[in-house]
């Protein structure tokens, strides 16, 4: 597990680092031939010691980093770089809370600071705050309209309010303009099969198998808005397909038991439920389930511990 979370900080610092300084001029390039040290010339300007803090961050010095952005606001209180820089740093650090009050500051001296805002917009998507996060995607939007990332999350937000109209027609805007982005597709066709659009969804599920055939939830998905449109055959088609992908996973054996249940073949329905029970012995639905199959084929004793199993899970 650590090497997984270092590795994904790596990829965040990727992402994030290139291009950080962010100003009406655009982008400021690293400065070459600097240290890792944190003293700084007194004719330096704040432009340039956020540029050494982003060169440090970029070689994973977030301490230097910061202690350079700090330096930058002594300089400059109302510099709105050094306070965006220094909460995409604390933000990679974990302390959310500082990082959103610095992308406030950002926003509070450059409104036009799309990307502070979209970074506020995520702590907040992130912490649950979902209106709030709307907002701040929304104020972006109205600076830089049609961009796909902000739509989608947008979209998200949306859809985590169960507003699902509103979600479909963000994750409609960002295909539009990112006509590739397979989560948006996904999430869009969950917005579908929320308002009961099965159909509509698995066209959707579909076009981001075309793109992505191993995504670790579409296959899975698509078998269950299947199975709740009827076509039970194609659901088990795809049950058995995200089985062979992960055949540790439970839910495909537990969805792929139900599936079979609907076509009233109790023997692989009943092995199925068992396997699910297997890989995870808490899942109280299965046995709920496999309780069910027990008492559709006479196994009446077996039924009834089943069925206790489960109540004792759910309590």
């Amino acid at each position: 597990m650590p090497s997984t979370l270092r590795s994904l900080k790596d990829v965040l610092r990727a992402l994030l680092f290139p291009c950080l300084i962010l100003s009406l001029s655009g982008c400021v390039p690293s400065l070459g031939g600097l240290t890792s040290g944190s003293k700084t010339a007194p004719e330096e300007t704040p432009k340039e010691i956020v540029a050494r803090g982003v060169e440090l961050a970029g070689k994973g010095d977030l301490e230097g980093a910061e202690a350079f952005f700090n330096m930058a606001l002594q300089r400059a209180p109302r510099y709105a770089p050094a306070y965006f820089n220094r909460g995409l740093v604390l933000e990679i650090k974990g302390d959310t809370d500082r990082a959103l009050s610095d992308y406030r500051n950002a926003v509070e001296i450059d409104p036009a600071h799309t990307r502070a805002l979209v970074n506020a917009g995520n702590i907040l998507l992130r912490k649950n705050e979902f209106r709030k996060a709307i907002q701040d995607y929304s104020k972006a939007l109205a600076i830089r309209s049609g961009d796909s990332l902000i739509h989608y999350n947008r979209g998200v937000a949306w859809a985590k309010l169960e507003e699902y109209d509103k979600a479909i027609t963000d994750f409609d805007q960002a295909l539009g303009e990112a006509p590739e982005m397979t989560e948006a597709y996904y999430n869009r066709a969950l917005a579908w099969a929320a308002k009961g659009h099965h159909q509509w969804a698995i066209q959707d599920l579909s076009r981001v198998l075309e793109s992505s055939p191993t995504h670790p939830e579409a296959l899975l998905t698509r078998g269950v808005f299947y199975m709740r449109n009827g076509e039970i055959d194609q659901a088990i088609e795809d049950f058995t397909r995200s089985i062979r992908q992960n055949p540790k996973a439970e839910q495909p054996y537990f969805y792929r038991g139900l599936a079979w249940t609907l076509k009233r073949d109790n023997s692989r329905a009943l092995e199925d439920l068992t396997k699910a029970i297997k890989l995870n012995p808490k899942n109280a639905e299965a046995y709920e389930s496999r309780g069910t199959v027990l008492q559709a084929m006479g196994e009446t004793e077996k039924a009834r511990r089943d069925h206790d199993r489960a109540s004792e899970l759910k309590n």
